[in-house]
């Protein structure tokens, strides 16, 4: 061992005793303009962060409220899968054996709605994960959204 060598004790009673060159220090850099222009860039990206992240949860608590309210959804249990399970197979049923050319209007029309309001969901869904209304932003291609 090493007579000049410090024990992990004396290291940490060093380490302990604060200097008054390092406290000098210490106080030169907080009063220093790059320890105020850190502080200022961290507020500023912490709030910059924090506006975005709660007006969205916002606007998706409100959405879903809405959906939930207007469009009297509920969360799908065993019964209404078993229902929508009995329902697929007589559509199955109906469509091999030729019933399906009995629908009436009013059936057709009220299919067409399910339809349509299904694809508007997928669409809404889609405009999320996209991030905008119109289009991909594809690298390298010259310009983000609008068509092709």
């Amino acid at each position: 061992m090493n007579r000049l060598a410090p024990t992990a004790a004396a290291r940490f009673r060093i380490a302990a005793v604060p200097s008054p060159i390092g406290l000098a220090a210490a106080r030169r850099f907080a009063t220093t303009d790059s320890a105020k222009a850190a502080t200022n860039g961290l507020a500023s990206r912490i709030t910059a962060i924090t506006e975005p992240v709660i007006y969205y949860t916002k606007v998706s608590a409100e959405f879903a409220k809405l959906v939930f309210t207007h469009g009297k959804v509920t969360i799908p249990n065993p019964a209404h899968m078993a229902e929508a399970q009995l329902g697929f197979s007589n559509f199955y049923t109906a469509f091999t054996n030729g019933a399906w050319k009995k629908v009436t209007v009013a059936q057709a029309g009220q299919l067409a709605a399910a339809g349509v309001t299904v694809y508007g969901f997928f669409l809404v869904g889609e405009m999320i994960g996209r991030g905008s209304i119109i289009g991909y932003d594809v690298p390298g291609s010259g310009h983000a959204g609008g068509h092709h």
